[in-house]
């Protein structure tokens, strides 16, 4: 028999006050455990559906019933243990739904990157959409459970095996590894798994009889991801992909897609201004994709006073900062402020005359448009993504065909309505839809 795990899972659940958040410590379960609250929806011996009447009292299906031979317990990944998860998995699907058309209820398993705390403090705009949609769904009287940082607040039961979110270790995999694992061993307790944490969950996702949804945040337009993604839907086939964009699905229209769903993002935390300011502002990473060197170019063409902030942190990013940003920060009015807290960044979009998105690669998504449209500001923004899916050209923004553009586009930008801004985010980016949108695909994917 399987010994028991040491590792460790907090779990804090904060329906009530954020204030008054409760902690405490247990035991991540081992897989083969029993599988806690409705236990008549599966044999407790083989864990296979109870497909003749899942309400019932009944706790074990005819093959293991005493009357029948019943092999003893088998470790986990052998051959009859995958025999079994895959027979059952169908049947086990179909009695959740059933369950779901009764209560209008699912358990769920939301699993956040772990590199920072949902929602962040700072830079993160993953963790942002990741915490909105597991506090929509709690809101919504699902059972929720988020797998992020200690650190994290939510309106979900919060499990972690970080205390703090270990940032310094970005892009390590023994972390993220530990930190899905921590999720998958516990897969038997939800109905499903929403998986936002980045490709090596979504590529051991299939090894579980729970279905697993994989949203992916990041592009499909490189060798790399696209060879990744490739063999997950080869390894992993039964886990069904989310996009963000339909821009995003383009460069591999034949992955096991389920449904496209744009981000969202609270409007109660992104009021709108009726009156902008002076400067042009820049929010993002220091990467030559997102274009900072090029937004400097306009804001210096132009004469007016650029403000610029976002994540500077790996190496990559310093070594782009101290060429291409750093030389011209306190002059020209170029002004770096670092990273910005929540507040801050609010106040910054509020103020600014425009925002600039320069980017020059496909990039899935672009919140920080989002963001600056609810607060009232215009995007001016290069062709390129999603883009031409998130700005409403020429109502909440203006779209250009390369950065060179974007200094005579700024009088049109001027003439944009701020409240109209606002209006066009509310009608297509509030969290409702979001959260309405996922709790559809789930239910596709326990239909199936």
């Amino acid at each position: 028999m399987r010994p028991a795990t040491s590792s460790t899972s907090c779990q804090r659940s904060s329906r009530g006050s954020r204030a008054q958040r409760r902690r405490s410590r247990s035991r991540i379960p081992p897989r083969r455990g029993r599988r806690p609250g409705r236990q008549g929806l599966r044999c407790s011996c083989c864990r296979s559906c109870l497909a003749s009447d899942p309400i019932a009292g009944t706790t074990s299906c005819a093959p293991c019933s005493p009357s029948s031979s019943r092999p003893g317990p088998e470790r986990f990944g052998s051959a009859g243990s995958a025999r079994s998860r895959r027979v059952g998995t169908r049947a086990l699907r179909m009695a959740s739904f059933g369950w779901k058309l009764m209560n209008d209820k699912l358990r769920i398993a939301v699993l956040s990157p772990v590199w920072f705390a949902v929602p962040p403090t700072g830079y993160g705009g993953i963790e942002l959409v990741v915490s909105l949609l597991a506090d929509g769904l709690a809101d919504a009287g699902h059972e929720v459970t988020l797998f992020a940082s200690g650190d994290s607040l939510t309106k979900a039961n919060l499990s972690y095996i970080f205390e703090e979110a270990p940032s310094e270790l970005i892009g390590r995999s023994l972390p993220e590894l530990r930190h899905a694992l921590a999720c998958y061993t516990r897969a038997d307790e939800f109905d499903v798994i929403n998986d936002h944490s980045g490709i090596p969950a979504a590529a051991l996702g299939g090894l579980l009889s729970t279905p697993v949804l994989h949203t992916v945040h990041g592009p499909l337009d490189t060798h790399e991801a696209q060879n990744a993604y490739e063999s997950i839907a080869e390894v992993s086939p039964s886990v069904g992909l989310i996009s963000i964009s339909e821009n995003q699905r383009r460069s591999m229209p034949d992955l096991p897609w389920a449904a496209t769903i744009p981000n969202a993002i609270d409007l109660s935390l992104y009021p709108s201004k009726p009156h902008r300011g002076d400067y042009l502002l820049f929010l993002g990473r220091f990467s030559p994709d997102k274009g900072a060197h090029r937004a400097i170019a306009v804001a210096m063409e132009l004469g007016l006073p650029l403000k610029m902030a976002g994540k500077n942190r790996e190496q990559k990013e310093r070594q782009y900062f101290a060429e291409y940003v750093e030389p011209h920060v306190g002059n020209n009015g170029i002004e770096y402020l670092g990273e910005v807290t929540h507040g801050e960044k609010v106040e910054l979009l509020q103020d600014a005359r425009a925002t600039l998105f320069p980017i020059e690669w496909e990039e899935p998504f672009g919140l920080v448009m989002v963001e600056s449209m609810a607060c009232g500001t215009p995007v001016i923004a290069t062709r390129h993504g999603a883009v031409p899916e998130v700005i409403h050209d020429g109502r909440s923004g203006i779209i250009v065909e390369n950065f060179r553009e974007m200094a005579a586009a700024l009088d049109l930008a001027d003439e944009l309505d701020p409240t109209d801004c606002r209006a066009y985010v509310e009608e297509r980016f509030a969290p409702e839809r979001m959260v309405r949108d996922y709790v559809n695909a789930y239910a596709a994917a326990l239909s199936q």
